[in-house]
């Protein structure tokens, strides 16, 4: 008598059930939405930061355009200026702060130097104004307010105005 050797026992095997092509597609689609929901979330974050950003080296970049603008009117022995440009003299040199509304940007020149811009390429200043009080020609100005509103040309635009009064420490007083 021969005897067979079953290598599988068929009796116990179960037919199990995979997932249909329908099943598949379903958890598909419902995956793909649950993506494309956290892809929109996630771009709403970024464009957020991006703006963000914007805004805060906006604010970083006039507040020291500001702040050296106010230390050099303290230092400055004698000022004349209009509403647009000043001339400082502090004894040891001379700076012209100008606003060229034309090109959108703040300069900053000496007698002996071509003016430079105090702003990078993609910061534009919108506003700038200085008004003396009391205003030109009467010597020594009690205040000096300086308006200033710049805008970045980045994605998404960002804007932010700054306005300061400054009391020169002066020795004398030049008007225009």
């Amino acid at each position: 008598m021969t005897k067979t050797i079953q290598l599988f026992n068929y009796s116990t095997i179960q037919h199990k059930r995979g997932f249909t092509l329908i099943e598949i597609l379903i958890a598909t689609a419902i995956f793909g939405m649950v993506m494309l929901a956290a892809m929109g979330i996630l771009s709403r974050l970024l464009i957020g930061q991006n703006a963000g950003s914007n805004q805060r080296v906006l604010q970083q970049s006039a507040r020291l355009v500001m702040e050296t603008l106010v230390r050099d009117i303290r230092v400055a022995k004698s000022v004349s200026g209009s509403s647009s440009t000043i001339m400082l003299n502090s004894g040891v040199e001379q700076k012209m702060y100008l606003y060229d509304s034309g090109q959108k940007k703040l300069f900053l020149g000496s007698p002996s130097g071509q003016p430079f811009s105090l702003f990078p390429a993609d910061i534009q200043v919108t506003n700038f104004s200085f008004t003396f009080n009391p205003p030109p020609p009467t010597p020594n100005p009690q205040t000096i307010l300086i308006d200033m509103t710049v805008q970045s040309t980045g994605n998404p635009p960002a804007s932010f105005s700054l306005r300061t009064t400054v009391t020169p420490r002066l020795y004398n007083w030049v008007g225009k």
